[in-house]
């Protein structure tokens, strides 16, 4: 066996912290009280969700469908102060290609 092999306990050992991780990130996933999302903008601009958490019913009185399905609108519950901001953001965020967090109010659902 030569340096760049691993052993069959080897691999075991990383499946198993591998499996703690998992359930430790889903832990926190699960229970933190803030809502986030993960998405990817195609070459022509097109974006596809690859994460919403399931807290946005509660931060945001949405479902995960209702927020998928209304995009073209949601601009509408964003706080008027922070939409110029979101705007530029998000226009950056497309350019880029880099992950880019951006944090604005909304007005929850009711």
């Amino acid at each position: 066996m030569n340096d760049t092999e691993i052993s069959k306990e080897e691999l075991i050992a990383e499946l198993e912290l591998l499996k703690a991780y998992k359930k430790n990130m889903s832990f926190v996933l699960d229970n933190i009280k803030e809502m986030f999302y993960k998405l990817n903008f195609d070459e022509k601009g097109n974006k596809t969700f690859e994460f919403i958490s399931p807290q946005i019913i509660d931060v945001l009185g949405l479902t995960v469908e209702e927020y998928i399905k209304n995009q073209s609108t949601l601009s509408e519950y964003f706080h008027s102060d922070d939409l110029e901001k979101i705007i530029k953001e998000v226009a950056i965020a497309k350019k880029s290609n880099k992950i880019k967090t951006i944090q604005y109010r909304f007005l929850i659902k009711n």
